[in-house]
């Protein structure tokens, strides 16, 4: 893939996607579920996230592109603090000199102690609060 390569041989340091049908993306031998599932690999990235403007609002996710069903064996402490680190780099990088970062939780009103589900208790917090530690938060 071209812009790989752009990237590596430092000619780019972003790369901006338009909308793509991913349906696409499961017509040759090689399934993918998204473009970074492409990338990855070739930029030896494995941690490589998307982030996206809307104003003055950025966010990244956890889990793009998979069933719902699916989402929750995502949520991991160190994939979490890896997203909130991405984050901070990218606002950082936009020239936001102390920036706020969110975090939202997965359960409806963030797990209700562990009565709707363990993640914010086991997983999302403790990212939440290592972010904090090393400042990132």
């Amino acid at each position: 893939m071209k812009v790989a390569t752009l990237a590596q041989e430092d000619w780019v340091d972003e790369v901006v996607f338009g909308a793509l049908v991913k349906e696409t993306l499961h017509l040759g031998a090689k399934k993918y579920n998204d473009e970074r599932e492409i990338l990855k690999p070739l930029l030896q990235a494995p941690d490589m996230k998307s982030v996206a403007k809307n104003g003055d609002i950025f966010r990244v996710t956890i889990a793009d592109y998979v069933p719902l069903r699916k989402v929750s064996g995502m949520i991991a402490r160190q994939i979490g603090l890896t997203a909130i680190e991405i984050l901070q780099e990218t606002l950082l990088f936009y020239g936001l000199k102390s920036p706020r970062i969110a975090v939202v939780a997965l359960n409806s009103n963030a797990g209700e102690g562990g009565l709707v589900g363990r993640e914010e208790i086991d997983e999302i917090t403790p990212a939440t609060q290592e972010a904090r530690t090393i400042r990132v938060v």
